[in-house]
């Protein structure tokens, strides 16, 4: 769309803009009617191209986005590593241990669907810009059609957050916020990205509880 959009303005600018000029100044009747025209035509295609990126442009976000994506999952592996490394220690209630392990494992799951989908790689290794994996901004809904198993394990994950919520309750820790989220099923207008860092956010969330419980001990 964004290049269809250059596209547009080049060829009113280099074509139609002469053609209009040419023969509209050369009336009496219309000479400055085209010229009023044109001039607020050139504002109005200087106006768009000031808000249209390039595809440079567009690889540099694409990379930037990606980027933050792979630091913050680094962050959840390392978080993971130290993690089990405490709970071996500790011994958590099974209703509680049983759901978060659900939750983590549908998580991860969905985002190496949703990687492959973009990439047609399960993970993202960190020299992705010399192998052209990086994410674009493809619409998370894109890939959740009813009916697919992508959506399915969705809507599981969506069911056990609720399940998860009404669990923490008993412990008194955190809720996963649930509306206007990625888990809310009407709410779906996020990129890629964003679902791909909701997900992260999420995990963090339920290590997050299991570290408080572990300790409160």
């Amino acid at each position: 769309a964004n290049m269809m959009g250059i596209t547009s303005v080049a060829i009113l600018i280099l074509a139609y803009l002469p053609f209009n000029l040419i023969t509209g100044i050369r009336n009496p009747d219309t000479k400055v009617n085209t010229i009023i025209s044109s001039i607020l035509l050139v504002a109005g295609c200087g106006l768009f191209l000031s808000m249209a990126r390039s595809s440079q442009g567009s690889k540099i976000q694409y990379i930037k986005d990606t980027s933050f994506f792979v630091s913050n999952e680094q962050l959840y592996k390392n978080e993971i590593t130290n993690h089990e490394k405490v709970m071996l220690q500790k011994n958590l209630p099974v209703d509680l241990q049983n759901q978060s392990t659900t939750i983590l494992k549908i998580c991860d799951d969905l985002k190496s669907a949703i990687i492959e989908k973009e990439t047609g790689k399960k993970t993202i290794e960190a020299d992705f810009e010399t192998t052209n994996s990086w994410l674009g901004e493809t619409f998370s809904n894109v890939y959740f059609d009813q009916g697919t198993p992508l959506y399915e394990k969705y809507v599981s994950l969506s069911e056990c957050v609720k399940q998860y919520n009404m669990l923490v309750q008993k412990y008194s820790l955190n809720k996963i916020p649930f509306k206007n989220s990625l888990l809310d099923l009407n709410d779906q207008n996020e990129r890629v990205t964003g679902t791909l860092n909701s997900l992260l956010q999420l995990e963090f969330y339920v290590l997050q509880n299991e570290r408080g419980l572990a300790y409160s001990k």
